[in-house]
């Protein structure tokens, strides 16, 4: 069974917009709820350490969805636009 070994709660009912964070890399499952509708992206930053490259773009369109994603070791930013009341949790999937 996988087990979480690193979490990241960036939105805990929070308004629309973005939050940076640094993950690990591996295996993330991603889960998400707002209210009403709009869009999710997550972004690397590239080396030039200014530039945000998109890895996922409009994960969701409606309220409410999980996935999994893997990402590289990094910095990251997710941007939420037009819902609110936003819960997004990213958690790295022990797998081995």
């Amino acid at each position: 069974m996988a087990r979480p070994t690193d979490c990241v709660k960036p939105f805990v009912n929070a308004a629309a917009g973005t939050v940076k964070f640094q993950l690990l890399g591996g295996i993330y499952a991603w889960d998400f709820v707002g209210t009403g509708t709009g869009t999710v992206d997550l972004k690397r930053l590239m080396p030039d350490g200014t530039t945000y490259l998109a890895v996922a773009t409009q994960i969701t369109a409606t309220t409410g969805t999980q996935t999994s994603l893997y990402l590289p070791p990094g910095s990251y930013e997710a941007v939420i636009a037009t819902f609110t009341a936003n819960y997004l949790t990213i958690t790295r999937l022990d797998v081995a």
